[in-house]
Parts: C-alpha cells; sequence; structure tokens
C-alpha cells in the first residue's frame, strides 16, 4: 500500500498529477482520471510535493527538500520551489529563500503562480512556530511579490483568479490573529484584505473554480475533515463529503464539472 496527495488537473482535464510514495518517498507522477496509466515524471531519493500543472500543460511546478542536507526529520527540512518542464525534462529552481517555500499553485489565467512562504522572528513568535505568507511569482520565479500585506498570520493555502470585472484577486485561508482557520479575499488593486466566509472551525485548502463562480475549502466542522463548495460571494454553503474519513486537498477540473481530491478512505 502506498499514499498520493495533492492532485493537479491537466489543461483538458483527461489527466492528474498527483505526489506519490510508492517508492518510499515522495515522487511526482501523472495518470489518466480512470486511475489508469500512471507515469512517473519526477523522483528523486528527496521528497517532491504539491504538483501544480501550468495551464498550457508545459510546466509543473513542485516542492522539494534535496536542498536541505540536515540530518534531520523530513518533516522539520525546509523546501525550495522547482518547475518542471516536460517538453525538455529539466527543473529549475525558483526559489533560494532557505526557509520553507510551499504549496506553488499556477494561475488558471496566466503563467504566475502562488505559493506559501515562511519567515522565522523569534521577537514576534513562540519557539517552534513560523509566520506563513502568500506570495505570487513568475513561472520563472521573477517578481517575488507578497500577495497579503505581511502581520501575524498562518496562512494554510491560497490561489490567485481574475473577478468578473478582470481584476486579479487572491482567496485565501489564514488564522489574521484568530484562533481558527478562515477565508478571506483581496484584490491585488486594494492594499486590504476582507473576510470572506468565517466560523468557530478551520477552513483550510482553498481552490476556485476558472470563472471564479464557486470556491472549494475543507473544513473540520465535524467528526472528520470533510469538502464543502460556496459561491464567490459565500452566500451558499453546501457540504460535499459526509464520510467517516478524511478528505482533504480538493481541486476543480478546467471546466469545473468535477474535482479531484485526496482521502483516506479505506487506510
Amino acid at each position: 500500500p502506498h499514499n498520493s496527495a495533492y492532485p493537479s488537473w491537466s489543461s483538458d482535464g483527461s489527466s492528474i498529477y498527483f505526489q506519490t510514495d510508492i517508492n518510499g518517498n515522495w515522487d511526482i507522477a501523472e495518470m489518466s482520471t480512470s486511475g489508469a496509466n500512471i507515469q512517473y515524471l519526477i523522483n528523486s531519493p528527496a521528497n517532491e510535493c504539491h504538483p501544480s500543472i501550468s495551464n498550457d500543460d508545459r510546466f509543473i511546478a513542485y516542492t522539494t527538500d534535496i536542498f536541505d542536507t540536515r540530518s534531520i526529520y523530513n518533516e522539520q527540512k525546509w523546501r525550495e520551489i522547482m518547475v518542471y518542464d516536460t517538453r525538455n525534462k529539466i527543473s529549475d529552481r525558483t526559489t533560494r529563500n532557505y526557509l520553507d517555500d510551499f504549496y506553488p499553485r499556477f494561475n488558471r489565467h496566466n503563467m504566475e503562480m502562488t505559493y506559501i512562504t515562511e519567515e522565522v522572528n523569534a521577537k514576534k513568535i513562540n519557539y517552534g512556530e513560523r509566520f506563513t505568507y502568500l506570495f505570487t511569482m513568475e513561472q520563472n520565479g521573477a517578481f517575488q511579490i507578497p500577495a497579503v500585506k505581511k502581520g501575524d498570520y498562518f496562512i494554510n493555502s491560497g490561489v490567485k483568479w481574475q473577478n468578473e470585472d478582470k481584476e486579479e484577486e487572491v482567496i485565501y485561508s489564514s488564522k489574521e490573529n484568530k484562533k481558527n482557520y478562515s477565508l478571506y479575499k483581496r484584490n491585488l488593486k486594494r492594499s486590504k484584505a476582507e473576510p470572506l466566509l468565517e466560523s468557530g472551525f478551520n477552513l483550510i485548502s482553498v481552490d476556485v473554480s476558472k470563472d471564479g463562480k464557486h470556491i472549494l475549502f475543507t473544513t473540520d466542522q465535524f467528526a472528520s475533515l470533510d469538502l464543502m463548495m460556496t459561491d464567490r460571494y459565500a452566500s451558499r454553503i453546501e457540504r460535499l463529503t459526509s464520510y467517516a474519513n478524511d478528505e482533504d486537498q480538493a481541486v476543480f477540473s478546467p471546466d469545473g464539472q468535477k474535482i479531484a481530491f485526496h482521502s483516506n478512505k479505506g487506510g
């Protein structure tokens, strides 16, 4: 038995990219939506995680811990973001922060991506805690810019999209100085983010459909992690899963008619 996680759809919705530990550590693979024709694309003695395919299917953004050579647990290693060119079979390093950079997500409308980066400030946080922020950058690593104004944040995930006025916005999950993760929205032409959806529970792992009409997220409101969906105004909330096991990391297909997600059902 092995684990798979963090799905990402191809542009035509015919295949899914994901991370798998079938070889003992995390590698990046591709398969058809039927689960057949598995191909292992990126593998090394290190851990390659969080794949995200560009909207032209040429580039795969992912994280790796290969540059942290300390003899420590994998969970404690810092990661950098790489971009793999499926045409030339070459990976390029896009971040060089020597802190944890992870969860890259290609924008569905262009070649930009969002990612999460950490910041350590011993004067502000307790030992072992790290602030995490949402950044944007180009496919080649250029223009690494904060998508959210820095503060005492612990950001879980985020995605960039275009609203009905063709203005760029980010939807993200953050604690924002609160006890639980909530959903926030920020128009990148404005300085201030605004709450989109708050509750007494954690709302994490956000994704937005290509047309921007629907938002996926995970909640721990019930006995296990479940998938939820709402509209762009959070006026209607729908529960998508209600199993005893955990479902997380849901992403919309390009046409918005299907979702792929991780589940620990069956083990």
